[in-house]
């Protein structure tokens, strides 16, 4: 599976949210998950994009918990946004779906909570590397 990582960086308020609300809207084919910061951006991008799913409204709607929501929605092919919580609770069949409906990954204003230090030694950094398992 070929990875492509697009980096778009520039200052709160500068229109980042504007130009991933832009994209969902010119490529509705296109299978998103957005992973936001806060629960107001979650309703932003849902009332902006009409094929983008909120996880909270479905997990409401039908009075089952967010991951389960997360699933259903993903075995669906729909696009997702959700905050970052649940971003450590994906399982198996949630990359399952990912994989299958070739998901792309949007992160906005949400690393602080997700990444975490790992230890590995240089050279296994190096071989990673050399095997092209990252860039």
């Amino acid at each position: 599976m070929e990875t492509r990582t697009k980096i778009l960086d520039s200052v709160m308020g500068s229109g980042k949210t504007t130009w991933i609300i832009d994209q969902i809207n010119k490529n509705p084919q296109e299978h998103y998950i957005i992973i936001v910061e806060r629960q107001t951006e979650v309703d932003r991008l849902a009332e902006a994009c009409p094929d983008l799913v909120s996880l909270s409204e479905i997990s409401e709607q039908q009075n089952i918990r967010r991951l389960d929501a997360l699933e259903q929605v993903a075995a669906e092919g729909r696009s997702i946004v959700s905050t970052h919580q649940l971003f450590s609770k994906w399982s198996d069949e949630f990359l399952n779906s990912v994989s299958h409906w070739g998901y792309q990954l949007i992160m906005d204003e949400t690393l602080s909570d997700i990444l975490s230090s790992v230890s590995i030694k240089n050279s296994d950094l190096n071989a990673y590397v050399k095997d092209r398992f990252i860039g």
